[in-house]
């Protein structure tokens, strides 16, 4: 699917910008595009209906992003088997508890984002832990996810939430 020109012209500038070659012309006709790959039947799905779907699939990415980006899996230095799996179901166990008593408490009201949550988390642990345990009110833990983890209303594209409504509509 052709992309409108202004996003083919910034990926072009910012392919340009981060490579350590000039790109090839055929480099720079693909960035025309986007390319979707699927094993679904075209009968049984509309280009439209694919492409929303793989909207939604980028989740998938976004939840792995945020595990690797905030549970800081790279300062772990030299130990033990088993001290390093404590400490992975340690953080897989913190961030699961973030997901359950936070996110999903207050994400369809606010939007919450799962990759500005988890930043916060590093910076301001000890008021999502009490946002998750209730020992804050109620009207607290808003303005502080509102603040800290939301999505910006200044955007240019749907977010998560705005797709998936739109998609069940």
């Amino acid at each position: 699917m052709p992309v409108p020109p202004l996003v083919s012209e910034k990926r072009a500038r910012e392919y340009k910008k981060n490579a350590k070659h000039t790109p090839s012309a055929n480099v720079l006709e693909l960035l025309q595009w986007d390319i979707y790959i699927t094993t679904v039947d075209e009968q049984k799905m509309d280009f439209e209906k694919i492409v929303s779907y793989y909207k939604l699939r980028w989740r998938i990415e976004i939840v792995f992003k945020s595990l690797k980006s905030y549970i800081y899996l790279r300062d772990n230095h030299k130990m033990s088997d088993t001290q390093f799996q404590i400490i992975i179901y340690s953080k897989l166990i913190l961030y699961q508890l973030i997901m359950q008593l936070v996110y999903q408490k207050y994400t369809t009201s606010l939007q919450t984002s799962i990759l500005m949550l988890l930043k916060a988390t590093k910076e301001a642990l000890p008021m999502i832990i009490k946002i998750a345990s209730e020992e804050i009110e109620e009207k607290k833990a808003i303005l502080f996810l509102k603040r800290y983890c939301c999505y910006e209303k200044r955007k240019k594209r749907q977010n998560y939430y705005e797709h998936w409504n739109c998609l069940l509509n």
